[in-house]
């Protein structure tokens, strides 16, 4: 994760903070909480999952995005609550523009 985490990192100069903000967020979270996973904290999960590793990768440019992630990590959590029934076997509810490749139980 940690090359990957450097080449988003490179590969995103110019886009919005809140943007980069989100898509790190989301994936962490799609990381963190696989199908069937418990409930745990996301503010406990960013803080020993994702922090540190994010600390010692990103240089002083990139470390004041560390709390936005934090916070959108956390606010993309409630959403699972509100989303996280949401199913289908015709449309991928990632892409939108094909059926699913996988079926979720």
């Amino acid at each position: 994760m940690d090359d990957y985490l450097r080449e988003v990192t490179q590969t995103s100069i110019g886009y919005s903070k809140e943007d980069f903000d989100d898509l790190i967020a989301s994936a962490f979270l799609m990381d963190a909480y696989p199908p069937q996973m418990y409930g745990f904290s996301p503010t406990v999960v960013f803080a020993e999952l994702y922090e540190k590793r994010c600390l010692s990768i990103w240089d002083n440019e990139f470390k004041y995005h560390i709390a936005g992630v934090s916070s959108r990590f956390v606010h993309h959590f409630a959403q699972l609550s509100v989303w996280g029934g949401l199913r289908s076997t015709t449309t991928c509810l990632v892409c939108l523009s094909r059926p699913p490749e996988h079926m979720l139980p």
